[in-house]
C-alpha cells in the first residue's frame, strides 16, 4: 500500500545555540558566544546552507569550529550540510560529536534519527528518536517520525498508534497525523476508528484528500456500507479523474449495488489500465457480462 510521501524536516540550529561547553545547561537557553568571529562564521555558514550552497557552508563552519571548538550547534549544522551532500555517514559522525559535547541535545538525536531513516537503518533511527524523546518529552515531531517507522517499515501497528496518539495529545497539528493514524487503524482492521480519523483529516486538511477519500471508501466497503463508499470514491474521482484505479473501485461498487453504470467504469479500466493480469481481466469481463444481463 502506497503511503503519502514523508518530508524530512531537518532542524537547523540558530545563532542562539551556537556554543555550549556546559553539559548541564539546557539546550533551550540562550548561549553566550565569546568569540564574535565564530558567531560571524556560523551565521555565514547558515546563510550558505539556506541558499543550498552546502560546500561553502562547510567552509564557514570549519572556520567557526577553529574559533569555538566546543560549539555543539556548529557540529549539528555541519552534519546537516553533509546530509544534503548525501554523505550520510559523515553526517552521523558530526551529530555524534555534538552529542559528545552535550549528551542532552535532543535536536542532534532527532536529526540523527532522520539521517538513519534516510539510510534505511530503521532500528538505529528508532533508537535516536527515542533518545530525542527522552531529553525532550514534548517533541511531537520525534513521536511522529518514530510512529511512521513503526507503521511503514517495522509493521508494529500498535506502537505506531501509541506514538500518533501522543502527537495528538500534545496538540501538535502535524501534517497528515490523522491520516496516518487512520491508516494504521485500517491495517489493524479497526474501521470504525479508521473512519473517524479519516473524517477528521478531511475536515482539517485544506488540500485535496484523494487518498483519504479512497481509504475511507475501503473502510465503508469493509463495513458493507456501499452507499457511503460510493460517495467517497466519487469524491476521489472528482479530485483526480486520471487515476484509472478509482474507476475499477467504483465499478465494483456499482456491481454490488446492481447499477448499470458499473459497465462503463469497468470497461474504461480494461481499456486504459496498462498492466493487468489475465486472472483480473477474466474476472472483470465476467462481471461486465453479468451486469449487461441485469441491465437488459
Amino acid at each position: 500500500m502506497k503511503l503519502l510521501p514523508i518530508i524530512i524536516p531537518l532542524v537547523l540550529i540558530t545563532l542562539t545555540k551556537c556554543n555550549s561547553s556546559d553539559n548541564s545547561r539546557s539546550t533551550k537557553e540562550p548561549i553566550f558566544i565569546p568569540a564574535e568571529t565564530a558567531e560571524n562564521y556560523f551565521q555565514n555558514g547558515n546563510e550558505a546552507l539556506k541558499d543550498k550552497k552546502y560546500s561553502q557552508a562547510l567552509e564557514w563552519y570549519k572556520k567557526a569550529i577553529r574559533k569555538s571548538p566546543k560549539s555543539e550547534g556548529i557540529y549539528i549544522n555541519m552534519a546537516l550540510a553533509y546530509y544534503y551532500l548525501k554523505k550520510y555517514k559523515t553526517a552521523i559522525n558530526y551529530f555524534n560529536h555534538a552529542i559528545r559535547i552535550n549528551k542532552n541535545n535532543d535536536t542532534a538525536y532527532f536529526n540523527k534519527g532522520l539521517v538513519y531513516q534516510r539510510m534505511h537503518k530503521y532500528k538505529n533511527a528508532i533508537r535516536s528518536f527515542t533518545k530525542a524523546i527522552r531529553y525532550n518529552p514534548t517533541s511531537a515531531i520525534a513521536y511522529f517520525h518514530r510512529g511512521l517507522i513503526f507503521l511503514e517499515y517495522l509493521k508494529q501497528y500498535n506502537r505506531s498508534i501509541k506514538d500518533f496518539t501522543k502527537v495528538i495529545k500534545l496538540n501538535a497539528f502535524l501534517k497528515d497525523i490523522y491520516y496516518y493514524r487512520g491508516l494504521t487503524y485500517f491495517l489493524l482492521k479497526d474501521c470504525s476508528r479508521s473512519i473517524q480519523d479519516f473524517t477528521r483529516h478531511i475536515s482539517l486538511s485544506k488540500r485535496n484528500n484523494e487518498q483519504t477519500y479512497t481509504m475511507r471508501a475501503k473502510c465503508y466497503s469493509s463495513q458493507m456500507d456501499f452507499q457511503n463508499a460510493l460517495k467517497d470514491i466519487q469524491k476521489a474521482i472528482q479530485i483526480n479523474p486520471e487515476n484509472i484505479d478509482h474507476y475499477y473501485t467504483r465499478g465494483l461498487i456499482y456491481f454490488i449495488l446492481k447499477k448499470c453504470e458499473g459497465i462503463k467504469d469497468l470497461q474504461k479500466y480494461l481499456n486504459e489500465k496498462k498492466i493487468i493480469s489475465k486472472k483480473q481481466k477474466d474476472l472483470i469481463q465476467k462481471i461486465i457480462s453479468i451486469l449487461k444481463k441485469q441491465c437488459k
